[in-house]
């Protein structure tokens, strides 16, 4: 294999049940201004026909990777330790990328080496609402992102989250355990080894699908408690 046959970044997407969200993700995935990444889609068990209406995008850097159910996080640590760049991101099934984003992204991490965490900013879309969600440009330590993340005084969501595929690894990925908050847990861990960089830049749109575990309002407190116990520092 040459190294031009090397991805430089490798987006993962975990989805269950979400057929026509999880094609226009990849769709906006595959018109990006970056060419050369692959895009590992882990089927979470759905049953709805997913596995065939991507079999009808012929791409090669479209991966898909049918699994047993065994929930989000679980496909999200499948995509990682299947992912061959050194760099990785993450795209939820019913988000969608700007056109930009993976090359912007990448410059981030060319220009930084000791970069290990990066987290933009987005557009959230709830019905006919629009919602720019930014984050100020800024290098958080270790305990600055420590407080902005307990605080909540930064945005946060799966698919902002950039990291170097060695430090995912090394935190030991998501928590399969967790069902809620588990990308607060996630960049929880990721402070204790180090900061994070917060990108001003919208480079993604989140939408708020009814499925969606974010929308639920009971079991909010019981996840939050669960995290403090996770963290009790």
């Amino acid at each position: 294999m040459s190294n031009q046959d090397v991805p430089l970044i490798s987006v993962i997407t975990p989805t269950h049940n979400r057929r026509s969200q999880v094609v226009r993700a990849v769709k906006s995935v595959l018109v990006q201004t970056l060419t050369r990444f692959e895009h590992i889609v882990v089927d979470d068990g759905s049953t709805d026909g997913t596995a065939a209406a991507l079999a009808e995008i012929r791409d090669p850097r479209l991966i898909y990777v049918g699994a047993k159910w065994r929930g989000a996080n679980a496909a999200r640590n499948a995509g990682i330790e299947r992912a061959r760049a050194p760099v990785v991101t993450f795209l939820d099934s019913d988000d969608v990328y700007l056109p930009d984003r993976l090359e912007r992204t990448l410059a981030r991490f060319d220009q930084n080496p000791s970069l290990e965490v990066l987290i933009s900013s987005f557009l959230s879309l709830k019905g006919s609402r629009s919602t720019k969600c930014i984050n100020r440009e800024a290098f958080l330590d270790k305990s600055a992102l420590q407080r902005a993340l307990v605080s909540q005084t930064i945005f946060i969501a799966g698919s902002a989250i950039t990291a170097r595929h060695v430090s995912l690894l090394a935190i030991g990925g998501y928590d399969s355990d967790i069902t809620r908050m588990q990308d607060l847990d996630l960049l929880l861990r990721f402070a204790r080894r180090g900061g994070a960089q917060l990108s001003e830049d919208i480079d993604w749109k989140k939408y708020n699908s009814e499925n969606s575990i974010s929308r639920r309002r009971d079991g909010y407190v019981a996840a939050y408690a669960n995290l403090i116990d996770k963290h009790p520092y």
